[in-house]
């Protein structure tokens, strides 16, 4: 086992790293695509404005309800990008999350004691 992760709620491991992978790219790619959907639609939101059938209070509801949530989108499409690419980037060390923070923390404590060799910590 790795982690826990809350947003799967399952546990991630060797057995589940791929699912968990595509999970985060997925929604990674679903967040771009529901941003350029959101600036594509406030772009154009203003073309029929003279229009009878278009009324300004209701496009600026409109407006305001796509710009807050894209905003909340925008974030968490950097979010859940960043984790994708950790994960990718640990995937291609061939480690988990929690080899990786072992071998951080006893590089760390090696660099104060130098009683143990390097070696010791790495993981095969």
């Amino acid at each position: 086992m790795d982690h826990h992760c809350p947003w799967v709620q399952n546990c991630v491991g060797a057995a589940n790293t791929k699912f968990f992978i595509l999970f985060l790219t997925y929604g990674t790619v679903t967040c771009v695509y529901y941003n350029a959907l959101v600036a594509h639609t406030i772009l154009h939101a203003f073309e029929g404005v003279g229009k009878p059938r278009n009324r300004k209070t209701d496009l600026a509801a409109w407006v305001a309800l796509l710009l807050g949530t894209g905003i909340v989108v925008f974030m968490l499409t950097f979010m859940l990008g960043g984790l994708a690419g950790w994960n990718i980037y640990l995937v291609m060390k061939n480690q988990t999350a929690l080899e990786n923070y072992d071998l951080d923390v006893a590089r760390h404590l090696y660099r104060f004691s130098k009683s143990m060799p390097m070696a010791t910590f790495e993981y095969i």
